[in-house]
């Protein structure tokens, strides 16, 4: 399946939109990204401004799984409160405090990335 990309001319800025097929030129179709560097249709996997984009987004997907981990382990501990008990008795942990930990661990990880 071939790719195409959609030129729109403009002295000031290299502004790309899909606008106008007129102005198509194909993009091989090797699995890279590609995007305008000096009007010219290039490879961007190695530029910084890619790799950036890419650690952004790999970053909110982890942290959206790990708040949605936060979440489940939230409903556990509030069963946890209305319930009791303890989660191991030789150590006194109850199962809030060993939610609570997991919880306060994931939002540690949250907050380095």
């Amino acid at each position: 399946m071939k790719r195409y990309f959609n030129l729109i001319d403009t002295t000031d800025n290299n502004y790309c939109d899909v606008i106008d097929s007129s102005y198509m030129i194909e993009i091989p179709d090797d699995g890279k990204p590609y995007g305008l560097i000096n009007s010219e249709l290039m490879d961007i996997s190695e530029t910084d401004e890619y790799k950036l984009k890419i650690k952004t987004l790999e970053n909110n997907i982890k942290k959206a799984s790990l708040q949605a981990q936060i979440t489940e382990l939230d409903l556990k501990s509030i069963r946890a409160l209305r319930e009791g008990g303890f989660k191991d008795e030789t150590t006194g942990q109850t199962w809030v405090d060993f939610y609570t930990n997991q919880i306060q661990a994931l939002r540690n990880e949250i907050a380095t990335l």
